[in-house]
């Protein structure tokens, strides 16, 4: 009996209509094109020596070689672990270290430096992400495919540890397979139509819309270059040259959309259906603004990597502009549970809970790592506080957890920015948490005890452009304070524990 992920892509292959379109001026890659690069890829591979069960780092931009080197994976029974190719070279290691990596893709727009490799990067051998067609010639008749069972881990993706270090949620075949399958009929995808999914392949949003959802729709994955996601004019310059049909985005895009519009053409948006966000809460405020202007709903979902993304959803039949919640539950059951610990009844309106979730096939867990995010019962605790409204509707209103929730979609673990921040010479300690930037969005903000030798500096501003700049080469932009406040020491209880919910208060004080 083939697993999920076979079937799935013996039904792409059924329909003939998926494909993929990097540059409108280039042939597109088919199904019948990407099948033989994907047998091709899968021989150079095994040629190569790879086992089932290893783990493949994958360095790369959204695109053909994320494509590729996922489905080869999968062919091949190994574990697909994507980064992002902006990461310092600090965090590809830690995460290459944390999963055991034991190949290396690097497609990145600049390779990684050889000289300057630390050791868990520079012992990986090197794979290639597309098909050599100047040697051998692959076998004309492949041998069947092995099968692999559903509960096999087919991919990790990145997610930060409540100790500091990188976790790498592990995501079996077959909840990936039921994942891309609720995307599509939740969001009402069809064949035929363009897709343009901004979020990057290690993101949850990443993976499922581009390499899977939009295969099994049977859409034209129209992909993006870093360089055009990142310059705000051409990106909607992009929307209104390829034409898609639906846009997956960041909520900054509607923000950007409404601040430019008189600059853009007017037709920037025509044929667009839908536009879907996730990552942060929605400004509702935004969002009418430019539904009155434009005519097209913003759907905003919502997912962790621990419950293989969509929980929550809008529908698009019946969306209205005047809603601000997140929706209701997609494929999952969900609960409110009070301080106490108790379930709120489902008729409690407006009553405040954390929302915790339970799925048929959530993620297996977390990867060589600590015990797993479910309870006995196979409920998953999210941090986050919600409540519904008198339609049943979930409404976001806040965090519960430690963990910073930025508007780049990323999840930050306070304890991950404090331990970079402890590395530079002049901090003696720093306690690390999220400032309100908007419902359910927060900022990274850090105090920070400085050593004797170096306390006089705190007075200017230049110590502490030092000590962002230092984070960010260390973990990337993403994860960098944007305030940082000097402090002669941190609020802790009568054992020494940091008392984390005062240090909000002490940017105010």
């Amino acid at each position: 009996m083939p697993d999920p992920l076979q079937r799935l892509w013996r039904r792409v292959r059924r329909q003939q209509r998926f494909c993929l379109l990097e540059d409108e001026r280039e042939p597109a890659w088919t199904v019948d094109r990407l099948e033989a690069a994907l047998a091709r890829l899968a021989w150079q591979w095994q040629t190569a020596g790879v086992q089932p069960g290893q783990v493949l780092l994958l360095r790369a931009a959204q695109g053909l070689p994320a494509f590729l080197s996922f489905w080869a994976a999968q062919r091949l029974g190994l574990v697909w672990l994507a980064s992002d190719p902006a990461w310092p070279v600090a965090r590809l290691a830690a995460v290459a270290e944390a999963a055991g990596a034991d190949w290396l893709i690097d497609a990145g727009s600049e390779p990684l430096p050889p000289a300057e490799l630390p050791e868990a990067l520079a012992r990986l051998p090197r794979l290639g992400a597309l098909p050599d067609e100047r040697h051998e010639t692959a076998p004309a008749a492949p041998a069947a495919e092995p099968v692999w069972p559903g509960r096999a881990v087919a991919a990790l993706l990145p997610t930060s540890g409540s100790t500091g270090g990188p976790k790498l949620v592990a995501l079996s075949r077959a909840a990936l397979a039921r994942s891309a399958l609720l995307a599509v009929r939740s969001f009402g995808w069809q064949a035929g139509e363009r897709l343009l999914n901004l979020a990057e392949p290690h993101t949850m949003s990443g993976l499922r819309n581009g390499l899977l959802a939009a295969p099994l729709a049977g859409m034209a994955w129209l992909v993006s270059p870093p360089a055009t996601r990142a310059d705000v004019f051409a990106l909607l310059g992009q929307i209104h040259a390829r034409r898609p049909q639906r846009v997956v985005a960041a909520p900054l895009l509607v923000r950007q959309a409404n601040l430019w519009r008189q600059r853009l053409p007017a037709d920037t948006w025509t044929g667009v259906r839908a536009l879907y966000c996730t990552g942060a809460d929605l400004d509702p405020v935004e969002v009418q603004r430019f539904h009155a202007a434009e005519g097209l709903p913003v759907l905003n979902y919502y997912g962790l990597t621990e419950t293989v993304g969509l929980c929550l959803s809008q529908a698009l039949a019946g969306w209205d502009p005047q809603d601000r919640s997140l929706g209701r539950p997609v494929g999952c059951r969900i609960r409110l549970v009070d301080a106490a610990g108790a379930t709120l009844p489902e008729d409690a309106v407006e009553a405040v809970g954390e929302l915790q979730v339970h799925q048929r096939h959530p993620s297996a867990g977390y990867w060589r790592g600590p015990a797993g995010p479910f309870d006995a019962q196979g409920w998953l605790a999210t941090g986050d506080l919600a409540r519904r409204d008198a339609q049943g509707r979930v409404h976001l209103v806040g965090r519960l957890a430690h963990f910073i929730k930025t508007a780049g979609t990323e999840k930050v673990a306070p304890a991950e920015v404090e331990q970079a921040l402890e590395t530079h010479a002049a901090v003696l300690e720093a306690a690390v948490c999220g400032l309100p930037a908007g419902v359910g969005i927060e900022r990274i903000a850090a105090l920070v005890v400085l050593r004797p030798a170096t306390a006089h500096e705190a007075e200017g501003t230049a110590l502490q452009a030092a000590l962002i700049a230092h984070v960010a080469r260390l973990l990337g932009t993403a994860r960098a304070p944007s305030r940082i406040r000097f402090v002669p020491s941190l609020p802790r209880g009568a054992h020494g524990k940091l008392l984390r919910p005062q240090l909000p208060s002490m940017f105010t004080a």
